[in-house]
């Protein structure tokens, strides 16, 4: 199995290569003020891009200090890679009557192994671990599929938006993104809803949602996926597309519904977000706590 070490070290020689593929004393600034780490390929990522095509990715790594806890102390590092694409149709067939339809993917990878992870060492209970990259290990396909925005409708711009696909609901709602700034898996994970359904990094179902932008500052938001027993499974990799194989009928629905307004405050500007949501989640493997119905701000 390939290691994250190994991939890392594959991330950095693709760094280094743009750099020493040429002398121009001015391309070490260039590439550091450039918008990819990567650079630009030797010209091929320009030229996709013109095409539609866009691959964008990330590396996280976090080292966790523990100076007490019921395992000991010691130190602990963690990393994670995502690795994003997009193709614009318009752009790919030079149809402007395609323009805001899209295809997507998101992949990831968080390292696994028993060391890497605090979590294991401190005897929190899992919502109040020190690392929210828990869930989810090893590869991981999130999303992927299609996106419609409409240019203009009934004189707005991207007035309706609509996603459809395999798609990850903790990525569709509840967005909130100063809360992504913290580490700690109460802060991330849940989103204050995981304990009682499965929204978390670690499940993909086939959905579709809906978005309706009257105004720039103003959405409504509604989605539909599909729910399945041990959704959350960190070893099957987002590779569930047949929801629960071994029975297939313990398959049901999850309902997710969101409105907000993000305004900008003050004479700064600054962005806020206020958002109100409801989910009902159909249990359709049975069991005692039958539905779930929840509300959140």
């Amino acid at each position: 199995m390939v290691s994250l070490r190994s991939i890392s070290c594959l991330f950095a020689a693709i760094v280094i290569l743009p750099l020493s593929a040429h002398a121009d004393p001015e391309t070490p600034l260039a590439w550091w003020q450039g918008p990819g780490v990567s650079g630009n390929w030797f010209g091929a990522r320009e030229a996709l891009s013109d095409r539609g095509f866009d691959l964008v990715g990330n590396w996280s790594g976090i080292y966790f200090g523990v100076v007490a806890s019921e395992g000991g102390t010691g130190g602990f590092f963690t990393q994670e890679i995502n690795i994003q694409s997009s193709l614009d149709f318009a752009k790919l067939t030079r149809c402007e009557t395609l323009r805001g339809l899209s295809a997507f993917g998101l992949l990831r990878y968080r390292e696994t192994g028993f060391r890497p992870n605090p979590n294991n060492y401190v005897g929190a209970n899992s919502l109040f671990g020190p690392s929210y990259l828990e869930g989810g290990m090893g590869w991981r396909l999130m999303q992927f599929g299609l996106s419609y925005t409409t240019p203009e409708l009934f004189g707005v711009k991207n007035f309706l938006t609509i996603h459809g696909g395999w798609l990850a609901p903790k990525l569709e709602f509840i967005d909130q993104p100063l809360s992504e700034q913290f580490v700690n898996a109460a802060m991330v994970v849940a989103d204050g809803i995981g304990g009682n359904v499965p929204f978390s990094a670690a499940f993909s179902s086939w959905s579709g949602t809906v978005v309706v932008k009257p105004v720039d500052w103003q959405y409504t938001k509604v989605g539909l996926f599909m729910s399945y027993p041990e959704a959350s499974d960190s070893n099957n990799n987002g590779l569930m597309f047949q929801g629960y194989a071994p029975d297939v009928s313990q398959n049901g629905l999850w309902f997710m519904g969101e409105t907000g307004c993000t305004p900008h405050i003050g004479s700064n500007r600054l962005p806020g977000k206020y958002a109100f949501g409801a989910y009902l989640y159909e249990n359709g493997g049975g069991g005692s706590d039958g539905n779930q119905f929840g509300l959140y701000l």
